[in-house]
């Protein structure tokens, strides 16, 4: 099977100024991408279009809230054509569930799965017509328990749920869809000094974990399992659930 080719396509990339989304700008800007990269951060888009443009990469950068359907659309109509969507933006916050958590779920579901489906329902006619690839940034936390994350959990359950399906609708559109779930990568999200994120096992670089999704974008994987632990997690909660759980909360508890 021939490789997937993106040099000279426009490359469309959500919450681009973070630390994944800046990996993923270089990897495929590299590659010979155009890259169109948003953001919610105007100041973060001018220093990630300084950064790859000093590297020789062709981008546009658009400030976009994509929890706001109206400005997924009016930024998308600028572009008669995108190859790839990637829906990298996202959000968590680490704190046990309360009944005073309601709203920070909801917003973490705004923005990890509102956002996503937004963005893509606006660019979807011009993925159609050019064959072109989704690519859904998920975690471990989409296919088993986090402690503390009960949000971002829901958010990322729901991105496979949506993702995987419209899989199956796009067969005949010839648009691929890859669902990435990193273990923990080194990007500070929902990191704070008072607060530090507990992670299991080694940390991967943002830009290592972009170059494995360019590779498996290439091959057109369905699901891409970054790191050793991600792989053993998937595994381990898939034929014991019970074991998983057990393990995954003396790790957290030893941090």
């Amino acid at each position: 099977m021939a490789k997937r080719d993106f040099n000279k396509k426009q490359v469309m990339i959500s919450g681009a100024a973070g630390g994944l989304g800046t990996g993923l700008c270089e990897v495929f800007g590299k590659a010979g991408a155009k890259i169109i990269a948003l953001d919610i951060s105007e100041s973060r888009l001018a220093t990630l279009k300084e950064r790859m443009s000093s590297q020789g990469i062709d981008i546009i950068t658009h400030r976009c809230d994509i929890t706001r359907e109206s400005e997924c659309r009016k930024v998308v109509a600028h572009f008669s054509k995108i190859d790839l969507l990637i829906n990298n933006a996202g959000i968590t916050k680490i704190k046990p569930f309360t009944e005073e958590e309601i709203e920070d779920v909801c917003h973490i579901m705004e923005v990890n799965f509102y956002g996503s489906l937004f963005i893509t329902a606006a660019a979807l006619s011009r993925l159609k017509r050019n064959k072109g690839m989704i690519i859904t940034i998920s975690s471990i936390a989409g296919f088993s328990p986090l402690y503390g994350r009960t949000g971002y959990a829901a958010s990322k359950y729901a991105l496979h749920g949506f993702f995987e399906t419209l899989r199956s609708e796009l067969i005949e559109d010839e648009v691929a869809v890859m669902m990435v779930s990193p273990s923990f990568v080194d990007t500070g999200i929902g990191e704070t000094k008072e607060n530090p994120k507990k992670k299991i096992g080694k940390v991967a670089s943002p830009l290592e974990v972009a170059q494995q999704i360019f590779k498996a974008a290439e091959k057109e994987k369905r699901h891409l399992i970054t790191g050793r632990v991600g792989k053993m997690a998937w595994w381990l909660h898939k034929f014991s659930p019970k074991t998983f759980e057990r393990l995954m909360l003396k790790k957290i508890k030893e941090q």
